[in-house]
């Protein structure tokens, strides 16, 4: 069986992102598959995958959620304005 390099990379992101989210926000347990935030969760993760990001444009856009967010509560299209200031694409910040 032939593995698809960048098809791994991207299930390694999305698992990294709903672990590094869950400790941001555990008041929503979204490391649980009955969460009922994960939805919501799966569609911001829909908006970044399209980049098909680096792992070093990855885990600045993590460091960038992390140092920027200050509430305990988050919308879709605040984590893809943070996926642009953290690569500097500032054109498309919502």
């Amino acid at each position: 069986m032939k593995c698809n390099n960048s098809s791994m990379k991207l299930q390694k992101q999305e698992i990294e992102f709903r672990a590094f989210m869950a400790v941001l926000f555990p008041e929503q347990n979204l490391l649980d598959d009955s969460s009922k935030f994960l939805p919501r969760l799966n569609y911001a993760y829909g908006l970044i995958n399209k980049f098909q990001m680096s792992d070093k444009d990855f885990k600045d856009f993590l460091a960038c959620i992390g140092k920027k967010h200050k509430r305990n509560n988050w919308m879709p299209a605040e984590i893809l304005n943070y996926y642009h200031l953290s690569v500097g694409d500032i054109s498309m910040v919502v």
